[in-house]
């Protein structure tokens, strides 16, 4: 991969199965430290200085697309990029990032009497004197080439990959009486989010990311100026209840829609701009949310789009489809904002 990766890229490995695996990056570290936003002499994730903060997911499918019911197995775990660098991993689409989910692993160690816990950018340390303590000598450090392994591991799949213990890597998944007891010699909550573990210790996760969005130039949700162009439509009929249907029609009319994501985000803003037969200038804006709360498929923005102009464009020459182009404007409401060609 010759760019890195960015906050939000959802990744997969290909299984020796010839099944999927799935991932997200949720951060960049390198870019974090390279932009200023954390500082490398006195971070605690300066260890992890050109590594990602990712996450991994419990479906296993034999195509690289990701279950909208899947749900997270490791929830945060700094990696180094080497997966990314020679195409181990390969980046299909992208979703936004809450800050205030965003967690870190966990490094329990204890040595000389002394308890250490090490988590994301948060270090805490008490004197204590416990023998079942000695369970915690030391995590080891994630190898992104082990993540998948930890990750069918901790799913019972122990036939699809070797046996890692995810337990050397990550206290977060140790004994939970043991960790409350650690927790509670250092006067912390162990059920506490890590945004407010953070932000109890001065940490604002939220910075991260706000800073890092300030500085990279990109169209909002989209890597793309056009979408859904040479798609071959009229707006002519009726409107359709129900999308199979629609997409019915459209098949026996022979237009073929793509595959896959095409605008990664959960609303879209929609402006048509035309002049009827009486050269009458008219002007839509509509606003039209994804039904998954997060993206959009071709097959599904196409049939919102038809459904919403059919009828007004019922009797008018102005009924072709050319595809959509991203305007550097938006809508009154804030939604990326996007005008019919």
């Amino acid at each position: 991969m010759k760019t890195r990766a960015k906050s939000g890229d959802i990744f997969v490995e290909k299984l020796t199965s010839g099944e999927y695996m799935f991932g997200r990056v949720l951060l960049d570290i390198k870019a974090c430290f390279k932009s200023g936003i954390i500082e490398m002499k006195t971070s605690q994730l300066r260890s992890g200085s050109i590594s990602y903060l990712v996450e991994t997911y419990d479906s296993i499918s034999e195509k690289a697309e990701l279950s909208e019911s899947a749900k997270v197995v490791i929830p945060g775990i700094v990696v180094d990029s080497s997966s990314f660098e020679d195409d181990t991993w390969k980046v299909i689409g992208n979703s936004s990032i809450d800050p205030t989910k965003v967690d870190f692993q966990e490094d329990i160690r204890y040595y000389s009497e002394k308890i250490l816990l090490t988590r994301g950018e948060v270090m805490l340390t008490a004197p204590a004197n416990d023998s079942r303590l000695k369970k915690f000598s030391g995590g080891a450090k994630m190898n992104s080439g082990n993540l998948f392994d930890c990750t069918l591991a901790i799913l019972g799949k122990t036939e699809l990959a070797s046996m890692v213990n995810i337990e050397n890597y990550d206290t977060r998944f140790a004994d939970p009486e043991l960790r409350k007891f650690v927790y509670g010699i250092l006067g912390e909550d162990s059920e506490m989010s890590y945004y407010d573990f953070a932000l109890k210790h001065s940490f604002d996760t939220a910075r991260l990311y706000t800073n890092q969005a300030k500085s990279e130039k990109k169209l909002p949700a989209t890597t793309d100026k056009h979408l859904l162009k040479g798609i071959a439509w009229s707006f002519i009929g009726q409107k359709y209840t129900e999308q199979q249907d629609f997409l019915k029609i459209a098949s026996d009319d022979g237009t073929e829609l793509p595959d896959g994501i095409v605008f990664n985000n959960p609303e879209i803003g929609i402006l048509l701009e035309y002049t009827d037969e009486d050269d009458k200038e008219h002007k839509m804006e509509f606003v039209l949310k994804a039904d998954n709360g997060k993206s959009f498929k071709a097959p599904e923005l196409l049939f919102k789009i038809h459904n919403e102009v059919v009828e007004k464009l019922d009797d008018n020459d102005f009924h072709f489809f050319q595809g959509l182009t991203l305007l550097k404007k938006r809508l009154k409401i804030n939604r990326p904002f996007i005008c019919w060609i």
